[in-house]
C-alpha cells in the first residue's frame, strides 16, 4: 500500500509539472527546482544548467524571469557567468533544492522567446541597487519591479542568449568583403527590404520562398550534381560508390554496388542517402556482407530506395529543395579517431565569400555540447584577411576528454576549412553558404560532406566587452603536417581550448548574420547571371532540369591552393588527439570519475 501511495504521489507530481509547462520541450524532472524569497538575492551560478528550450508563442499566463549576473564580467574577468538568459516558471508545491538565485528581471507576459530575449521595456532588477541590464539591451533598461511571491518554487530553463548587433567598426570588414565580392543573381532576394532588420529567421524564410526556379540553388541542394561540382573545384570529398537517378535502375545499381563494394572482409561500411532530401531522411547504413547475403540485402535496399525516391522534401524546406529530381548515392562511412557515435562534423558559414563561424552542432537536446569557432579580426581592421584568428567558444562543463579533444581538432583544422569554404562560396557567387566538413579520420583527412544555402542552426560569439578566454589557453596550433606548415598566418592562428575552460559571456550572433547580409546586399555592386559562374565549373544547361556537369581537366579547374590541400589531408592531429573510447566522450555524473583511457587499435587506425 505504501508503494502504491508513493507511485500515486509521483504520478500526481508529474501531471502537475506537465500541466504547468506543457510546451517547454524538456525533461522538467532534470531541471533545478529552487525557492525564491522576497527582496535582494545573490547569483548562484552553480545551479544554472546550460539548457535551451522553445517557449511557444501564446502560452497562457506564466511569469518569466531573466537573470542578470550580480558580478559584472567586465569588472571581474575571472567570473564565469552563463551566456543564456533564464526563463523561470513559477510552480507551487515542489520541494526546493536550493535557496539561492540571482538578481531577476521580470517579463510580464510570455512571448515567443525562441528568437530574442524580452524587450528592454520589461527588463527590471529585483534586487535593490543592482541595476545591470542583460547584454544586448540598453544600459538604462532596468527599472523597479515587484519581488516574486514568498517561497515560490520555480523550474529553471534557458532560452537563447541575448542578441547583439554589430557596431559600425565590427561591421566594416564584412561590408568590405561584400563590396569586393561578385554575387550570382540566383541568390538575390527581391523582398529583402521588407524583412525586418537583423531578423535572421524571417530572412531565411524569404530566401527559401524565392529559391524556386533558381538553378544554382537547386544544383547545390542536389547531392549528386553537387558531388560533380565539388570535384571540379578540387575540394576533397568522400567518393561515390553508388549513383541512382532513375527508379527503374535501382535493383541493377544496388546489386552492382553490393557485389563490387560491400562483399569484403575488411569490415567496410557505407552510408546510402537520398540526393533530394535533408535532415537524415532516408539515410541507411550498410555493413560489409557475404556473397550469399547479396540477394536479401538487395531486396531490403530496393524497398527503401523505392520508398524514399517517391518522397518529396517536407513543406518547411525551401522551394528549391522540394523541386529536386529524386536520386540516391552511397559513400564510405566516415570514421573519426574520437569515439562519438556521430561523425565529427563542423559547419562553416560564409558571408560574401568570407568564413564567419564554424559550428559543431548537437542541437537543442544537448546544448552544452554545441561549440563555435568564431573569426577574430585584428583590432581596428577594416578588412578580413588570412591573418585573422579563430576562437573556440562553448559552455561545456568539462570532464569530457573526447569533447575537449574534438574541439581542439576542429580548432587545428579551422583555418584550412575556412579557406576551402570561401573557395567554394566565391566560385558559385553565394552571399551566404554553409559548408559542412567531416574531421578526424586517419583514412580520409578532412572532407567536405555537403553544402547548404541558408541554415537553421544557432550561432554565438563572445560579448565584445567580455574578457577573452584566450589568455589561459595553450599556444596556437597550426594547420598542416609537421615540416610542411603552410606559410599563411591564418593557417597557424587557431587556438586550442584548454581543458574544462569556460568561454565567458556569449551572445546570439544570428542578428549580426542578418545585419551583414542585409547591409552587405546594398554594398555589393558586382553581380552576374548564374551561367557566368556555373559555365566555368563544367555545368551545361541553364535550367536545373537539363543540367549536366562535365569533368574538367585539371588545367581548367578552379583549384584550391596546394598548401590548403596539404593541410586538409594532414592526419597528424587526428592521430595525436585520438580518443577511441566512447565512454570518455560522455560527461560522467557528478562525483564520478572520468574513465581511464583504453587503447583501441581498430579505432586508432581509423577503421
Amino acid at each position: 500500500q505504501q508503494q502504491q501511495q508513493q507511485q500515486q504521489q509521483q504520478q500526481q507530481q508529474q501531471q502537475q509539472q506537465q500541466q504547468v509547462v506543457p510546451s517547454l520541450g524538456m525533461n522538467l524532472s532534470s531541471a533545478q527546482a529552487m525557492s525564491l524569497q522576497p527582496g535582494p538575492m545573490a547569483l548562484c551560478s552553480s545551479v544554472l544548467p546550460s539548457r535551451r528550450v522553445s517557449v511557444a508563442s501564446g502560452m497562457p499566463a506564466l511569469q518569466m524571469l531573466s537573470f542578470v549576473p550580480t558580478v559584472s564580467p567586465l569588472a571581474a574577468p575571472t567570473a564565469q557567468p552563463s551566456s543564456a538568459c533564464f526563463a523561470l516558471t513559477l510552480v507551487r508545491g515542489v520541494p526546493a533544492q536550493s535557496p539561492a538565485l540571482g538578481a531577476a528581471a521580470v517579463a510580464g507576459s510570455v512571448r515567443n522567446l525562441s528568437r530574442s530575449p524580452p524587450p528592454a521595456s520589461v527588463l527590471a532588477s529585483a534586487a535593490a541597487g543592482a541595476t545591470r541590464a542583460i547584454p544586448g539591451t540598453p544600459a538604462n533598461a532596468a527599472c523597479a519591479a515587484p519581488a516574486p511571491p514568498a517561497a515560490a518554487v520555480v523550474k529553471l530553463a534557458a532560452f537563447p542568449a541575448p542578441a547583439l548587433a554589430l557596431s559600425p567598426q565590427e561591421l566594416e570588414p564584412w561590408l568590405a568583403a561584400a563590396r569586393s565580392s561578385k554575387m550570382n543573381t540566383d541568390f538575390e532576394v527581391s523582398k529583402l527590404d521588407a524583412v525586418p532588420k537583423e531578423d535572421l529567421p524571417l530572412l531565411m524564410h524569404a530566401m527559401k520562398t524565392e529559391s524556386l526556379g533558381k538553378p544554382t540553388i537547386q544544383l547545390l541542394a542536389d547531392k549528386l550534381l553537387l558531388s560533380k561540382l565539388v570535384d571540379n573545384l578540387d575540394v576533397p570529398q568522400m567518393p561515390l560508390l553508388l549513383e541512382v537517378q532513375d527508379a527503374s535502375d535501382i535493383k541493377r545499381e544496388v546489386t552492382r554496388f553490393l557485389e563490387e563494394r560491400m562483399c569484403t572482409a575488411d569490415g567496410s561500411e557505407a552510408v546510402v542517402k537520398p540526393a533530394h532530401l535533408s535532415n537524415g531522411e532516408g539515410v541507411m547504413c550498410v555493413r560489409a556482407i557475404k556473397p550469399e547475403q547479396v540477394a536479401s540485402t538487395v531486396q531490403s535496399l530496393e524497398a527503401g530506395l523505392t520508398k524514399w525516391m517517391a518522397t518529396r522534401a517536407s513543406e518547411h524546406e525551401s522551394e528549391a529543395l522540394r523541386s529536386l529530381k529524386p536520386g540516391y548515392l552511397a559513400q564510405p562511412k566516415y570514421r573519426a579517431t574520437i569515439g562519438f557515435k556521430a561523425p565529427l562534423e563542423l559547419r562553416v558559414l560564409t558571408l560574401f565569400g568570407k568564413a564567419r563561424v564554424g559550428t559543431w552542432w548537437f542541437g537543442v537536446d544537448h546544448p552544452q555540447r554545441n561549440a563555435w569557432l568564431t573569426r577574430q579580426a585584428a583590432p581596428g581592421a577594416t578588412e578580413l584577411s588570412e591573418a585573422d584568428q579563430w576562437e573556440a567558444l562553448h559552455e561545456h562543463p568539462g570532464q569530457n576528454p573526447g569533447f575537449e579533444k574534438a574541439v581542439a581538432l576542429f580548432a587545428h583544422h579551422m583555418p584550412e576549412m575556412a579557406l576551402a569554404a570561401e573557395h567554394f562560396a566565391q566560385a558559385v557567387g553565394a552571399p551566404m553558404l554553409r559548408a559542412d566538413f567531416f574531421v578526424g579520420s586517419i583514412a580520409w583527412g578532412v572532407r567536405l560532406n555537403e553544402v547548404a544555402y541558408g541554415s537553421g542552426i544557432e550561432y554565438r560569439r563572445r560579448h565584445p566587452g567580455a574578457a577573452s578566454a584566450a589568455a589561459g589557453t595553450p599556444a596556437p596550433t597550426g594547420g598542416g603536417a609537421a615540416g610542411a606548415t603552410p606559410s599563411s598566418s591564418m593557417m597557424a592562428a587557431a587556438s586550442t581550448p584548454s581543458s574544462g575552460s569556460s568561454t565567458g559571456l556569449l551572445v546570439d550572433d544570428a542578428p549580426a548574420v542578418a545585419q551583414i547580409l542585409q547591409e552587405g546586399d546594398r554594398a555589393c555592386q558586382s553581380r552576374a547571371p548564374a551561367d557566368k559562374f556555373l559555365s566555368r565549373l563544367g555545368v551545361r544547361g541553364r535550367r536545373y532540369e537539363e543540367m549536366q556537369i562535365d569533368v574538367l581537366p585539371r588545367r581548367l579547374r578552379r583549384s584550391l591552393a596546394g598548401r590548403v590541400l596539404r593541410a586538409l589531408g594532414d592526419v597528424a592531429a587526428s592521430e595525436r588527439l585520438a580518443e577511441p573510447s566512447e565512454a570518455r566522450c560522455t560527461t560522467p555524473p557528478p562525483g564520478s570519475r572520468v574513465p581511464s583511457p583504453q587503447a583501441s587499435p581498430a579505432a586508432a587506425a581509423g577503421a
